[in-house]
């Protein structure tokens, strides 16, 4: 059971050893699962909708003046990368990248802020495995525009300290997440 989970790894002739516990290969077997089950994905944002709110009411209290310097920043620049996908075009592949590795950022930064470990690393391990569909939702012109609305207002509550205001603005901006990966996944999964 612990070499399906990716804990050890068995090499014949010499012996079984644990394997680097990071989160990321601890949940190869939930990117396997999206693979062969690409609609296995809500239940990723159904978590998501779990975990994100109670880490956006923390960092509300909980981040430092640095932390929330970083966050402004990363906020300035993830809507300029949105706005130059809106003008050049969402075929540049190095504009998303960029675009999703700053949107993942802004969300690690604000899981750091709640301070406990296993919520950092299930979430991170959540944004790997989800990472193909999010190639995809960012394809979607009205979900970029609006994901830079609501981490705008995200960020404005932690900012501003007010926990309850950062738990709703992330909740919004996850639905509106879900919503998009079912557009996607209405588009792309054959009908039954």
């Amino acid at each position: 059971e612990l070499a399906a989970l990716n804990v050890v790894v068995s090499r014949r002739g010499a012996g079984t050893y644990v394997t680097s516990l990071a989160s990321v290969n601890l949940f190869a077997s939930m990117e396997l699962a999206l693979h062969v089950d690409p609609s296995a994905y809500l239940h990723v944002l159904e978590a998501r909708r779990i975990l994100e709110p109670a880490v956006a009411t923390a960092a509300a209290v909980k981040l430092s003046p640095a932390q929330l310097v970083e966050l402004q920043e990363l906020l300035e620049r993830y809507s300029k990368s949105v706005a130059r996908i809106e003008t050049d075009g969402a075929n540049a592949e190095d504009i998303r990248s960029e675009t999703i590795m700053l949107d993942e950022r802004i969300h690690e930064l604000l899981a750091e802020a709640h301070g406990n470990p296993v919520i950092v690393g299930i979430l991170s391990s959540l944004r790997h495995v989800a990472r193909n569909q999010r190639e995809l939702t960012i394809l979607i012109p009205k979900a970029l525009q609006q994901s830079v609305d609501e981490l705008s207002a995200i960020i404005a509550a932690v900012v501003a300290g007010d926990p309850l205001r950062a738990e709703a603005a992330m909740m919004r901006h996850v639905s509106s997440t879900d919503e998009a990966a079912r557009e996607v996944l209405a588009r792309t999964l054959p009908t039954r």
